[in-house]
């Protein structure tokens, strides 16, 4: 197994606009630990990462300003239950519907009753955008996820609208810890 690559999308980085970090983390056998990161700000910068990381794996972290959020109250948990139901919920609430946009979501136990469910999306025009410019530089995340999202929902998704809207900037040396905590388990993907 090669190495990992996780790429941190900049605030404000979407599908014209390539700018980030990407760290470099090494295999399994050498622990995993994060070998090397290299900031970049165009797509010229993404293809000498992917020079450099030649038989690496990769996640894409967007920014969590280019997501969108809808809390659900379900009175189940069942994972293939609600890949059903939640696109009829998106569909009334979102320009587009279901269809316009992928999304995945994470469950907790609600403390009045049920479960709430966050959901998480994005446009499906700039997710293609931003993986058409990944794929020019010759770069295929595996998955798709928010490192930010990781803190916000570190105390259950009940109170996730207000520590959304008050989110702090997250310091460089916390944000390496993210990015070796999504690799282990994405938040959201």
């Amino acid at each position: 197994m090669g190495r990992t690559v996780f790429i941190d999308m900049f605030k404000g980085a979407q599908s014209a606009v390539l700018s980030g970090r990407a760290y470099i983390f090494g295999n399994k056998a050498s622990g995993g630990a994060l070998e090397s990161e290299y900031e970049f700000s165009d797509a010229d910068g993404l293809k000498t990462i992917a020079s450099k990381a030649e038989d690496a794996e990769y996640l894409l972290s967007l920014p969590l300003g280019s997501l969108n959020f809808r809390l659900f109250n379900f009175s189940f948990t069942d994972r293939a239950k609600l890949m059903r139901v939640i696109p009829y919920e998106l569909d009334g609430l979102i320009m587009g519907g279901s269809g316009s946009v992928v999304y995945d979501f994470a469950v907790s136990a609600s403390p009045s009753s049920g479960y709430d469910v966050l959901v998480v999306y994005a446009g499906k025009g700039m997710v293609s955008g931003l993986l058409a410019n990944m794929a020019a530089a010759g770069i295929d995340p595996k998955a798709l996820t928010c490192m930010e999202l990781r803190p916000l929902m570190a105390g259950g998704i009940q109170e996730f609208g207000e520590r959304v809207m008050n989110a702090p900037e997250i310091a460089p040396d916390e944000r390496k810890r993210l990015a070796a905590a999504e690799l282990a388990a994405p938040a959201v993907n």
